[in-house]
């Protein structure tokens, strides 16, 4: 193990304690808020010194290429390594390292939880904590040998590189499982999914169960009477029914209901009530959709989640800072019924 300053440093500053007036343009001066993801981006701030004032900061500072920069106020330990010649200095919550062992091992060690652990018993504040460059520079590190650290270094670099090319194949994925499902949907709506085969009991028999099913939750004082569903043609179009949806200020949840967000629809903040959960009560911000139960509820899930519902519900959308829409919106939309065994077939490939 061994110091920061003397044995992996050979000189640990901080950035201007006291920074001069902004001169709008000059030399930039950066902070912690400028370090991300391993990286300085100077377009994070706007804050420049004469080119006077940075010759006499710049004497103090020294930051040069390979330096390692470590944030040591408000967000502590995040950390980079200067890969560029461009001449800038740094505020107090930026200190600079110049280190004498291998520097991106340096910057994987400060990143890690054994010296995070340290920063952070070691910090002082209360709003905002900070440590000090005396206590910075007594700080800890493991120091193997120069070909070792080399090594870790390479090798941790290879496995980010492996862990980015991951998170991208799924940002890709997750994208293109979207995409596909709303092409299933549009699919299925035109009936051009699945085979259609004459002997499937038409959407107009399983209209008549749900009316039948209807009439007695109205009769047991389940649900309220409404109006009479539209007629049905070859269209095969049904309203989604809003008799379920409760006008309290808490909606009672049951599974398998399906909870749609009336506020920015196009987030798709939707989901489906899961089996055996506790989830018992929703919140007056989602509109429930209690399916009935000559229905399949996952076809309905998937039909929610389309282009054709998400579209057309963001179109109905009012207001500026909290765009919304209201439950009629989504109670008077119409959409494809199939008749039954197809809505589980289509369900079965979204």
């Amino acid at each position: 193990m061994g110091e920061i300053r003397g044995e992996v440093c050979k000189k640990v500053t901080d950035g201007t304690h006291n920074p001069p007036p902004n001169s709008g343009e000059g030399k930039q001066v950066i902070s912690a808020i400028n370090i991300k993801n391993n990286k300085i981006d100077f377009s994070l701030s706007n804050r420049f010194v004469t080119d006077e004032q940075f010759e006499k900061e710049d004497k103090r500072t020294e930051i040069r290429r390979g330096d390692v920069l470590l944030t040591v106020v408000g967000t502590l330990g995040a950390a980079t390594v200067v890969e560029t010649d461009k001449q800038f200095t740094a505020q107090r919550s930026l200190a600079i390292l110049k280190p004498m062992i291998v520097n991106y091992y340096l910057l994987n060690v400060v990143e890690s939880p054994m010296f995070n652990i340290q920063i952070n018993n070691n910090a002082k504040g209360t709003t905002q904590k900070g440590i000090y460059l005396k206590k910075l520079t007594k700080l800890l590190i493991p120091l193997p040998p120069l070909k070792e650290q080399s090594r870790i270094a390479a090798k941790i670099a290879e496995l980010f590189a492996l862990l980015r090319k991951v998170e991208s194949s799924n940002q890709q994925y997750d994208k293109f499982k979207k995409i596909l499902r709303s092409k299933v949907l549009d699919l299925a709506m035109r009936g051009k999914l699945v085979e259609q085969n004459p002997d499937d009991e038409p959407a107009s028999v399983l209209l008549e169960k749900i009316k039948t099913e209807k009439a007695e939750l109205v009769k047991e004082g389940k649900i309220k009477k409404s109006k009479s569903l539209p007629e049905i043609t070859d269209e095969k179009y049904i309203d989604i029914s809003k008799d379920k949806i409760a006008s309290r200020a808490r909606q009672v949840l049951d599974e398998n209901d399906i909870l749609f967000s009336l506020v920015r629809p196009y987030l798709k903040n939707i989901a489906m009530v899961p089996e055996n959960s506790n989830y018992k009560v929703g919140s007056t911000g989602f509109y429930v959709l209690k399916p009935f139960s000559k229905l399949n509820k996952n076809y309905i899930f998937y039909l929610v989640l389309s282009t054709y519902v998400i579209s057309s519900m963001t179109k109905l959308m009012k207001g500026d800072n909290s765009p919304s829409i209201r439950k009629s919106d989504l109670q008077d939309l119409a959409v494809p019924i199939p008749p039954l065994k197809r809505t589980r077939e289509n369900s079965s490939k979204g």
